[in-house]
Formats: C-alpha cells, structure tokens, sequence
C-alpha cells in the first residue's frame, strides 16, 4: 500500500522542559510520560488506562534502587519503569491514534512515526517480555506536539 508520514503540520506544541511545558498550558499524562496540550489530550481515555491497569512504579535507574514518589515524576526526564506500563502505553498510544483516525482528531507526534508502531508490535510480540513487574523500560520525559494526521 502506498503510504505517507502524517503529522508534518503542528498545531500546538509543550516546549522543552516541564516549565516551559506548563506555561504553554500543557498538562501531564502519565500514560505519555510527558506533557499534552490540551489540544490534543484525552484525559477521560488516559484516566481509563490508568484505572485499570496501573498504578506502576517509578525508579531512578535500571536496577530499581530507589523509586521516584509519584510528585516528583513531573520534573524527573529519564525514569525507569516495569514491562507492565511498556506494553500498556504502546497500546493506549494505538487506541489514541485508531480514535483520531476515526474523528480526525489531532493527535501527539508521538504516534505518528511507523517505527513507533513496530517498536510497540515487536515488544508486545517478544515472548521474553511476559513479566510485566520486571523492570526493563526506561522512558524519557516528552514534550509532545499536536499535529495533524494529514
């Protein structure tokens, strides 16, 4: 099938940093692990998710030594987390983008990139993911763009 990359128009961005972010209006979606505009946040389907498949937890590295409280997640960029929250993100990502492509909705930048997409089907797929409290994800702070699907 012929493709093309969407999302190349950007309607609203959250800057470069938490502060910035804030100031622009954007908010914090924990199921993004970043800031939202508001534009292009669904803070009903990000509540949804959180609900029923959190709450996880947070750690400053790798070998979980120590946690992050939840009031310091906003400031922190780099956390590290359980396969758990991985596997739920990409798939509240793919719910996301299904339900712009059905409205025509705006949607993050973060769910434009088809290499996004094989990443999340190559890690849900691996069978060597299966524990989802071992902790194997790092995730790195966004600060999202709302962009267009065209």
């Amino acid at each position: 099938w012929p493709t093309y990359q969407g999302g190349s128009r950007v309607v609203e961005h959250c800057g470069n940093s938490p502060e910035e972010a804030q100031a622009l209006g954007c908010v914090w979606d924990l199921m993004s692990f970043g800031w939202i505009h508001p534009r292009c946040y669904n803070p009903e389907e990000s509540q949804l998710w959180m609900d029923k498949y959190g709450p996880w937890k947070w750690y400053y590295d790798l070998n979980a030594t120590a946690e992050i409280p939840d009031d310091e997640l906003t400031g922190t960029r780099r956390v590290y987390t359980e396969q758990g929250y991985h596997v739920v993100h990409c798939l509240y990502i793919f719910k996301l983008l299904h339900l712009a492509g059905m409205s025509g909705h705006i949607v993050t930048d973060e769910a434009i990139p088809l290499a996004h997409t094989q990443h999340c089907v190559d890690m849900i797929s691996a069978p060597k993911y299966t524990d989802f409290k071992h902790i194997n994800t790092r995730v790195d702070m966004l600060f999202a763009r709302c962009v267009t699907l065209d």
